[in-house]
């Protein structure tokens, strides 16, 4: 019985880890637009349309080292337990 629960539990926790993760990323597209509008008015000053979606990019990459990263923790633990 407490297996299940801790099972139900996991999947609960990835679920809304990915849930958050995809309003995250989301934003990012947000921002990685903003950026490309900036660029594209071909204002005096391009770098802050550059910085968002430079700056977006990484973060991109960032969530998606930490979804992968605690996921394959969550994993590890289960297994250990």
């Amino acid at each position: 019985m407490a297996d299940l629960e801790e099972e139900d539990d996991d999947d609960f926790d990835i679920s809304l880890l990915r849930f958050t993760s995809f309003f995250a990323y989301a934003y990012l597209g947000f921002t990685i637009i903003t950026g490309v509008v900036h660029v594209s008015l071909g204002s005096e000053s391009f770098f802050p349309g550059w910085a968002h979606i430079v700056s977006a990019v990484l973060v991109m990459g960032e969530i998606t080292a930490l979804l992968i990263f605690l996921i394959e923790l969550k994993g590890k633990v289960g297994e250990a337990i």
